[in-house]
């Protein structure tokens, strides 16, 4: 094997002196921390206003309508249908129910016997929305428009023979719905008096 000879040394020798400064600089450049805080600030400043953009946000606030609005905007003379309601069904204010016309929903309807009637006045405690109207202490016919035919007011009922019975909307509005209201109300008392008889002869 030869030895390298000075020629060879020397060349080496440059061609790391030659090598190693280019590396240098190259790295030097690469990783010069001054270019880039100069960029992002440039970068940040011009993206800034059209990110927040705080006029446009002002300016389209207004046009959302608020339940308030909602409310204030509803027709106004006498009771107020399911679709004037505020967004959500929100109650703004106490005792508003009365301002809308809830019972244009119901399914059923009830209605109520005056002769079997003992004025307990359960019904107009237990009733959820107040549509029990009652005169010198005593109730008498339903407010219809508020009432959602639950059926509460029947279920409390205590009376021997119901004083309320719980009709079809179609039914209950018809001439002779307090008939059927009556028949329907003897035939469940004749059914409870039979089975309490049944009970006790079991017994």
């Amino acid at each position: 094997m030869s030895k390298p000879t000075k020629v060879t040394k020397i060349a080496a020798q440059k061609g790391v002196a030659k090598a190693a400064p280019k590396v240098a600089k190259k790295g030097v450049v690469k990783a010069a921390p001054k270019a880039a805080p100069k960029t992002v600030k440039k970068v940040v400043a011009k993206a800034a206003p059209k990110k927040s953009a705080p006029k446009g946000v002002a300016k389209a606030a207004p046009k959302k309508t608020s339940p308030k609005a909602a409310a204030k905007a509803a027709p106004k003379g006498g009771p107020k249908g399911w679709k004037d309601l505020p967004m959500g069904g929100m109650i703004l204010e106490a005792g508003n129910a009365v301002n809308y016309n809830t019972g244009a929903w119901r399914s059923d309807r009830p209605i109520w016997i005056e002769e079997n009637c003992i004025q307990c006045l359960f019904c107009w405690i237990y009733c959820p929305d107040s549509s029990v109207n009652t005169k010198d202490g005593k109730r008498v016919e339903f407010d219809y428009g508020h009432c959602k035919g639950c059926g509460v007011c029947a279920l409390e009922c205590p009376s021997k023979v119901k004083a309320i019975v719980m009709l079809t909307e179609a039914e209950g509005a018809a001439p002779d719905a307090l008939d059927k209201a009556k028949a329907i109300a003897n035939r469940m008392a004749a059914e409870k008096a039979a089975a309490k008889e049944k009970e006790a002869q079991n017994a």
